[in-house]
């Protein structure tokens, strides 16, 4: 079994290890914040951002949630996978709080454009095997990287 094979036997396990239900995710994101608008006891998201799986390049699609909101708007981004491919998150509401539940790239590229007034938080830790993870929030990346970049007017 090669290195690669390995790794993704060993991501799948922790996969499952680590799952938990959308309330619990969304609660510790919440706490990750600590200071946020929303109720102490908040279970449900404003908005779900649906997963994506991108295998070289075919099926999955770049998630693009730009409707800005007058108001502090909570959503659970669901787990992505790339595999030998780019997948593109652009998180670009300014009022966005974006509750992370997963991401994994392998030989891959997952990369997040936040918008500088808009909030991330993961409820995973950070694994790297053979790959960057430049994301502080959080993600899977096995010969691969995953990315986060500001996005928007930073100077309001």
């Amino acid at each position: 079994m090669n290195q690669v094979m390995k790794a993704l036997l060993f991501l799948s396990i922790l996969s499952f290890a680590r799952a938990e239900s959308d309330s619990e995710t969304i609660q510790n994101c919440l706490n990750a914040w600590g200071n946020h608008p929303f109720a102490k006891d908040k279970r449900i998201a404003d908005k779900v951002l649906s997963p994506s799986v991108k295998v070289l390049g075919i099926g999955g699609r770049n998630i693009d949630d730009s409707k800005k909101t007058s108001k502090p708007s909570l959503v659970l981004v669901k787990p992505s996978v790339s595999v030998l491919s780019k997948s593109v998150f652009r998180l670009a509401n300014p009022n966005g709080w974006y509750c992370l539940k997963g991401t994994v790239a392998v030989l891959g590229k997952t990369e997040f454009e936040l918008d500088c007034h808009a909030k991330m938080a993961s409820n995973n830790g950070d694994v790297a095997v053979l790959g960057a993870n430049d994301n502080q929030e959080g993600g899977v990346a096995v010969l691969g990287s995953i990315r986060l970049k500001s996005i928007g007017n930073c100077s309001k």
